[in-house]
């Protein structure tokens, strides 16, 4: 059991990322549109991860006595980084497919829980990263889109 957690934990996120990767190389006409996307989604999550990181300080559940399946640094938890990328990745990939968007939730969410079982962080950790992720990449799209569309259709 402690093997599938910890291969759920360390490296599942890379299947998703070569899956994201794929993903985005296939999707075609809309290509560039993604990885605007995507660079825009990046940046926003990386500056309320880390906002968020300096006002909630959560220490990870070793440091209360608990032990860990694997090494961890002793640092801050909140959020989950492994989680907020491949929950990132997921509300991307949603914004586009629906279907798919929900199959890379699931895999961010089970990525998150075997988190939680390794005992490297507090179901808050997850649940925080999944928020800012969503929040961050709703924003971006939604940014991005209004930019293309004034850029289109500019006025005279």
């Amino acid at each position: 059991m402690d093997f599938i957690v910890i291969a759920g934990a360390e490296y599942l996120i890379y299947l998703l990322l070569i899956a994201f990767v794929y993903w985005v190389y296939s999707r075609g006409s809309n290509r560039m549109q993604v990885i605007v996307v995507t660079i825009v989604s990046a940046i926003v999550v990386f500056a309320l991860s880390r906002l968020f990181s300096s006002l909630i300080d959560n220490p990870r559940p070793f440091t209360e006595g608990l032990t860990p399946l694997f090494y961890h640094v002793s640092d801050n938890g909140f959020p989950s980084d492994h989680t907020l990328v491949s929950a990132t990745i997921a509300f991307i990939i949603y914004v586009y497919n629906k279907r798919l968007g929900m199959l890379f939730l699931a895999g961010a969410l089970t990525v998150g829980l075997c988190r939680v079982l390794a005992n490297v962080h507090h179901l808050e950790d997850i649940l925080g990263a999944v928020a800012i992720a969503g929040l961050s990449v709703y924003a971006s799209y939604a940014l991005t889109k209004k930019l293309a569309a004034k850029h289109r259709h500019p006025k005279s």
